[in-house]
């Protein structure tokens, strides 16, 4: 048994030499051009046969073979960086460990790789250029904002959510950008950092929206939890939950293995007729919305969270804000979520209006699985508005 461990050991170490090669003479001077090429390749290891049914092993755009083994190609990765005096790959590699090497084989967080992660991207910062007076659109090319969120994001998180002096400095040099000027007085502290700000300066932002300012969507669906909550609880009892989740194509590495499921509802203006089947009801109550019907990045799910789950720190996409009508929580004190480094936990009928283009974290330290009906719906200062929220000014 030693004997074969040690082999497989070997056989894993010389495939990473070989990949480690390959990256490494196929990287460019630009760093934005090697991190459209590194992420492709291990888009190809880890989407290749999940998604595409059969082993892809060519990367377009590298001409790069891939082992097919991810840990073996992250282990190259790690060859690749050392080696890359320049840093040229920093934030292809960056964008690599935290997308696709956040969780170990064991499927538990890799905390070594996530702060490779966190000091690559503040690296990539500086070789990116994105402090050198870029101009808007290429500050958007080379992606400084992507660089400078997960650049704090993750240097906060490496240092347990204190702030340490390196997100501080970097947060101060980065408010002194031009692109950051009409939100230097709006954002404080590194948690503030949220992408609708940025889309929509002047306008009213908060991680968690507070009733008041609640768009009539979520009083809607709070009003109706009753009637979603019972057809939820039959798809459970009578399996068919968990039949149509073999048939969700969904693939996305936010959560350990196991951890987080998502059940389509509707996305981008497209039901889910087979679960529309089970759940007639919820389905006729999401299409009588006009935030659902008309807004093209409408995105709706059953989301479970198992005991033990965890979602790695992330943002989401703007322009749009998050709502989530909480439908099972047994244990609401031990299913919890950070949104910009506000604690918040699932209460059974309620629902919770917050910005997921802050950065936001999950973690269940319970025994029993916590279930939502979420919606990521069209932002009320985007255009056109889908819904009769007016876009309103900073309060």
């Amino acid at each position: 048994k030693i004997f074969a461990v040690s082999v497989a050991m070997l056989a894993r170490l010389w495939l990473a030499h070989q990949v480690a090669g390959q990256l490494l003479a196929g990287l460019t001077n630009d760093d934005s051009v090697n991190q459209v090429a590194l992420v492709r390749h291990f888009e190809t290891v880890v989407y290749g046969r999940v998604l595409g049914g059969g082993e892809v092993d060519v990367v377009p755009g590298m001409n790069l073979k891939t082992t097919g083994d991810l840990w073996s190609d992250l282990d190259a990765l790690e060859a690749v960086v050392d080696s890359d005096q320049a840093g040229t790959a920093a934030f292809g590699a960056a964008q690599v460990f935290y997308m696709f090497g956040w969780y170990n084989s064991t499927g538990h967080v890799d905390e070594r790789r996530g702060r490779i992660a966190a000091d690559l991207y503040m690296k990539s910062v500086t070789k990116g250029g994105c402090n050198d007076g870029l101009d808007d659109d290429e500050f958007d090319q080379r992606a400084c904002d992507v660089r400078y969120s997960h650049a704090l994001m993750l240097d906060t998180w490496v240092h347990g959510n204190v702030t340490p002096a390196s997100s501080q400095q970097i947060f101060k040099d980065m408010l002194d950008i031009p692109r950051y000027h009409h939100v230097r007085d709006l954002w404080h502290t590194v948690h503030d950092f949220n992408y609708n700000a940025l889309l929509f300066p002047g306008q009213y932002s908060a991680k968690v929206w507070p009733r008041h300012m609640w768009p009539p969507l979520a009083t809607w669906m709070e009003s109706h939890y009753g009637v979603i909550r019972e057809e939820l609880d039959v798809m459970l009892d009578t399996g068919a939950f968990e039949a149509l989740m073999q048939l969700e194509r969904s693939k996305e590495h936010l959560a350990n293995p196991e951890g987080w499921d998502t059940l389509m509802i509707v996305r981008y203006g497209h039901f889910n007729d087979l679960l529309c089947k089970f759940a007639p009801a919820t389905c006729e109550l999401l299409k009588a919305r006009s935030e659902i019907m008309d807004c093209p990045v409408i995105n709706t799910n059953f989301l479970r969270l198992h005991p033990g789950g965890t979602l790695k720190p992330h943002f989401g996409n703007a322009p749009r804000l998050s709502l989530h009508l909480t439908l099972r929580a047994p244990e609401p004190d031990k299913a919890l979520m950070h949104v910009g480094g506000q604690k918040l936990h699932w209460e059974e009928g309620e629902v919770i209006v917050f910005d997921d283009t802050y950065a936001h974290v999950v973690e269940h330290h319970g025994e029993l699985p916590r279930y939502v009906l979420n919606i990521w719906f069209c932002h009320p200062c985007g255009e056109p508005s889908s819904h009769p929220l007016a876009c309103a000014a900073v309060v």
